[in-house]
């Protein structure tokens, strides 16, 4: 917020030679478990689609793949404000007018 309101000094260097104060590094989890719900639902809308030709095995891999979409999504919802980003600027370059 400060970036747009003009109290941030952006230095030419800042991302190249000194550490960005927006870059943040994460663990492997927070981009794991999206793609897991990415991959689950897809698989479930697939399931869905296509015929299978035994109802019960069609039936058992639509409630595998919806039930892996659910607890992805449901920990994904509960762990939601680790997956935001939440970008805060270095205090020690503000503008001094």
């Amino acid at each position: 917020m400060d970036l747009f309101l003009g109290n941030y000094i952006v230095e030419e260097s800042e991302g190249l030679t000194s550490k960005s104060p927006l870059e943040v590094d994460r663990d492997w989890k927070y981009y794991a478990v999206p793609v897991i719900f990415i991959v689950a639902f897809s698989m479930f809308v697939v399931s869905v689609l296509l015929p299978d030709e035994h109802l019960s095995e069609q039936m058992m891999y639509v409630l595998f793949w919806g039930m892996a979409s659910v607890m992805s999504m449901a920990t994904i919802f509960m762990y939601g404000v680790a997956f935001v980003d939440q970008p805060r600027l270095a205090t020690a370059k503000f503008k001094t007018e």
